[in-house]
């Protein structure tokens, strides 16, 4: 079955979790009232439509998890607006279009997953200074142009997975500080050049 659009009226609810069960249909365009959720996760359903663009009244969400999914459109780019959001898990659908730069200037987000999807287009060079990402995979999309030179920002970083895409140059040589990397992986690429020594000398 498809999910009550009954369950928008639960205004004060803080959590929600539907995951692991049969559901098909779209995500109710009025999930948008719950502005008290924190957390919500609707994975491994067979939901359907795109994620509502009206999510971004979703203001204190730190926790939003939709992978394995047939969902599809685009990221909202109006997730900006997340400035709460520590995890976000998109994998594992049918998303296309490119990543917004709005998603990898959230303040707060530490987790980003847009595994196996669609996606195109470069990712965006705007990693800032401040950011938290210990988790990034964007492994198995359609996504090209050069690693962005802002990566090197990236300090907090445990895994990094760029995998199976269509990304293509050299990689940078300017990369310090990846002390705290355990795992990288830019296999199923174009790139080409040299191993930079950076890759051969990361601590953890």
């Amino acid at each position: 079955g498809s999910i009550p659009p009954s369950f928008s009226n639960l205004t004060h609810l803080t959590s929600l979790d539907l995951s692991d069960n049969n559901l098909n249909g779209s995500i109710p365009p009025s999930f948008s009232n719950l502005t008290h959720l924190t957390s919500l996760d609707l994975s491994n359903n067979n939901l359907n439509g795109s994620i509502p663009p009206s999510f971004s009244n979703l203001t204190r969400l730190t926790y939003l998890h939709l992978s394995f999914n047939n969902l599809n459109g685009s990221v909202p780019p109006s997730f900006f607006n997340l400035t709460h959001l520590t995890s976000l898990d998109l994998s594992v659908n049918n998303l296309n279009g490119s990543i917004p730069s709005s998603l990898l200037t959230l303040p707060r987000l530490n987790f980003l997953n847009l595994h196996y999807n669609q996606l195109s287009g470069q990712i965006p060079d705007v990693f800032p200074q401040s950011n938290n990402f210990h988790i990034l995979v964007l492994s198995h999309n359609k996504i090209e142009g050069e690693l962005p030179l802002t990566l090197s920002n990236l300090q907090h970083l445990h895994h990094l997975d760029l995998s199976h895409n269509k990304l293509e140059g050299p990689l940078p040589n300017n990369i310090t500080g990846f002390s705290n990397l355990i795992s990288l992986a830019l296999d199923g690429n174009l790139l080409n050049g040299t191993i930079p020594s950076w890759c051969l000398s990361l601590p953890s």
